[in-house]
């Protein structure tokens, strides 16, 4: 069985630099968009099919793993509006 290669799109010129965007403090939830994943660049693809696997999302822990490198490239996915954050409850709003 052979895969079919998706073609490489490279990351646009303005994501190398500083992307001004801001992740929500501590663990919020990742939810995916319907974004056709051939479209993204290479370098977020992976990642934005992680998320797409749940439904219901995944924990930003979960998917960066510590990783700066991975933490920017989820700030990338929200820039290109192919993921939401869905900000942790603080224990004062469970209750």
């Amino acid at each position: 069985m052979t895969k079919e290669k998706l073609p490489r799109v490279k990351l646009p010129e303005r994501f190398r630099k500083s992307l001004g965007v801001k992740l929500p403090p501590g663990n919020p939830t990742l939810v995916a968009k319907n974004v056709e994943s051939a479209k993204l660049p290479d370098r977020v693809r992976s990642l934005y099919l992680l998320i797409a696997r749940k439904k219901e999302g995944v924990p930003l822990a979960a998917v960066t793993k510590g990783s700066p490198h991975r933490r920017w490239s989820v700030r990338i996915l929200l820039t290109l509006k192919g993921i939401t954050v869905v900000p942790e409850q603080t224990k004062k709003e469970k209750k």
